[in-house]
């Protein structure tokens, strides 16, 4: 099936739901769409669902896609729409701002530091080219294919495609350029091919295949298990792309329209319960007046008034049916019931909440969302789906509204430390408030409006209370938060290091970098030298020793694979140390000129295949796995080159 081209498969797709020919067409292009997606957020996790939600897409537009259709230019354009709907609603920050603070420090001239110029800008550079010089882009570099396959795929010769390609890259340049990006033609292209395209994580394509090939299709009635997987993919999907997250704090910005709606309803619920209460009795006035006259001769008996306590029932089905027996109309049951239903089970949301272990900061908020968080998160779920249970066991239909809600939000994330209801709201409206000024101001707006909110905030938390906010709303939290992941910090380093950079930030606030002055630069720099020289005091040699091992690239590469696979910075460090001696053992044979070609190529095929038993060993089976996918293993390349499959060619720049 590897040689179907994807018009022919994605026409098996829709003519007879092929899960075989998806599942293919997912294999083929998922790390193209989780790393726009990833280069977008920044994050795996949420990469993972916007790469679900267009395959997703693809599954319910296949029919409508034309045999001419560039599949990869097709899938490289909605990801990163989706991306982008989903990064305006989240508002991530972090890395502009850990990049403009380390500016001055970079070593420009490294691949590494390039790519970190290129790749915040990558996307947008692509969004200028028209559709098929960026399908000619993704095709060569993205997906690494020869220039004869892009013509075939664009329907030009093989030239044509050599110049289109060439045409691109140059647009690409030119973009990149204005930006004050300063990069060559050929360079561009190196660094597109080496980086664009990152790993998935394992499992993805299987995950995606499914609940997408569903999506795209009709469910058979008898496969209830598997619809009731595809709903809840499609509710995660929709939010991701659809919703509105409000109130970026740091990282993110979070639901506050979904809270407004259900205070809203409250309300209107309260309203129409007002008058309730004196419509039920004028209709049993009406009823009893009515039976009286019917009776008058044969009775004197008095007629109880209408209480609302001799309507009300712990049974629901009771409480229905007393409504009922009074005239209370259909529609106002449902909304009584359904908001009684709703605030039960919110409550039992609040508690789950409570019980669930308390975000640590001093972590990247992965590590809570991937454990702890996705706990608490399937425990929502799992309420929301009793609640919908309850409700339509009583013969009324969920709310719409309700079915949408954040089941596990980042306020409930930050705020934990948090028992007063009240301060949590308040966080939430300042939250929001920030949300609305960052629409009509723009991002750049958005480390000023976090400054404002901070200071909002002391006006009435206790000071430690502040603290804790500070420790996990600020923009200097989240920056540490990121650069100190393969370091792994102890509750107490963290908290050393963020005073440190705080007071760094603090004096440095608002400066960009690139409109400042050749003295305030100067300044600048030399408060770094200083912020650094206080770090290595505070956490002494060894661990500062690990500290500036964490600011390191191929460290940083190694310890995403180990941490991919629940290991650690232990294991990072012990495969890092194999990376450099494998690469100081590959040098002395290539400087032996003692050696024999024969001899030298054997010996260094030795220490490679030495090296990758010693790693395969250290990461596992699922770490090996993880360490051979995208560029992970590329350096054991520059040792000793593995042999190219035949009738295979490798794109150059």
């Amino acid at each position: 099936m590897q040689d179907i081209p994807d018009c022919e498969l994605l026409g098996r797709f829709v003519q007879s739901e092929s899960e075989e020919a998806f599942t293919e067409l997912v294999r083929r292009h998922l790390n193209l769409v989780y790393s726009v997606a990833l280069r977008h957020t920044e994050n795996a996790y949420h990469a993972q669902e916007i790469t679900q939600a267009v395959f997703t897409m693809l599954a319910r537009k296949a029919a409508s896609l034309g045999r001419e259709t560039v599949l990869s230019g097709w899938l490289y354009h909605t990801a990163r729409l989706t991306a982008a709907n989903f990064r305006r609603a989240e508002i991530r920050h972090v890395r502009r701002e850990q990049e403009a603070y380390m500016q001055s420090t970079l070593n420009e001239s490294s691949p590494d530091a390039v790519w970190r110029e290129l790749a915040p800008l990558l996307d947008e550079a692509m969004a200028h080219l028209d559709a098929t010089d960026r399908d000619a882009v993704v095709l060569r570099y993205f997906e690494k294919q020869d220039l004869r396959a892009v013509g075939s795929a664009l329907g030009i010769s093989e030239d044509a495609a050599q110049k289109r390609v060439s045409r691109a890259v140059e647009r690409l340049r030119e973009f990149f350029a204005k930006r004050g990006v300063t990069i060559g033609a050929s360079g561009l292209a190196v660094a597109i091919t080496a980086n664009a395209v990152q790993a998935a994580p394992i499992g993805l394509v299987a995950t995606i295949s499914t609940a997408a090939a569903l999506a795209g299709t009709t469910v058979a009635a008898t496969a209830t298990a598997t619809a009731t997987k595809a709903i809840a993919m499609t509710t995660l999907q929709k939010t991701i792309i659809g919703a509105t997250l409000a109130a970026a704090v740091g990282t993110g910005i979070y639901e506050a329209r979904q809270a407004s709606n259900l205070r809203s309803q409250n309300q209107l619920l309260q309203q129409q319960q007002a008058p309730l209460t004196e419509q039920i009795q004028q209709l049993t006035r009406e009823r009893d007046d009515a039976s009286s006259k019917r009776v008058m001769s044969a009775t004197n008996s008095l007629i109880k008034r209408f209480n609302w306590e001799s309507v009300e029932s712990s049974d629901y089905k009771q409480y229905i049916a007393n409504l009922r027996s009074v005239g209370c109309p259909e529609e106002t049951i449902r909304d009584i019931i359904r908001s009684d239903v709703n605030k039960l089970y919110e409550e039992k949301k609040k508690e789950a909440r409570r019980r669930s272990p308390k975000f640590k900061y001093w972590q990247r908020r992965e590590e809570y969302t991937r454990s702890y968080g996705r706990e608490s998160w399937l425990k929502m779920f799992e309420l929301d789906e009793e609640r919908n249970a309850v409700l339509r066991t009583l013969g009324i239909e969920p709310d719409v509204d309700m079915k949408t809600l954040e089941r596990a939000n980042e306020f409930d994330l930050l705020t934990d430390f948090l028992d007063d209801e009240g301060k949590k709201a308040q966080i939430l409206r300042l939250a929001k408030e920030l949300n609305d000024k960052a629409t009509i101001l723009g991002e750049g707006s958005i480390p000023k409006l976090l400054k404002e909110m901070e200071t909002a905030m002391k006006q009435f938390l206790t000071p430690e209370e502040a603290r804790q906010a500070d420790l996990r709303t600020s923009m200097t939290g989240n920056i540490l938060r990121y650069q100190l992941a393969a370091f792994e910090p102890s509750e107490q380093e963290f908290l050393s290091l963020f005073d440190l950079r705080k007071a760094f930030d603090v004096q440095f606030h608002g400066m960009d970098p690139g409109k400042a002055t050749a003295a305030e630069r100067a300044e600048r720099r030399e408060a770094w030298k200083g912020l650094q020289e206080q770090i290595k005091q505070t956490l002494g040699a060894q661990r500062y020793a690990d500290y500036e091992l964490a600011q390191n690239q191929d460290f940083q590469q190694m310890y995403r694979v180990a941490n991919e696979v629940g290991l650690g910075a232990r294991e990072a460090k012990q495969v890092y140390a194999m990376r450099q001696q494998a690469e100081e053992q590959a040098a002395r044979i290539r400087n032996d000129q003692s050696l024999t070609p024969e001899q030298r190529g054997q010996a260094l095929g030795g220490i490679r295949q030495e090296t990758e038993k010693t790693i395969h060993t250290v990461l596992g089976e699922k770490g090996w796995d993880q360490f051979n996918r995208g560029s992970n293993n590329r350096w054991l390349d520059a040792i000793n080159p593995q042999p190219v499959p035949q009738n295979t060619v490798v794109p150059s720049p």
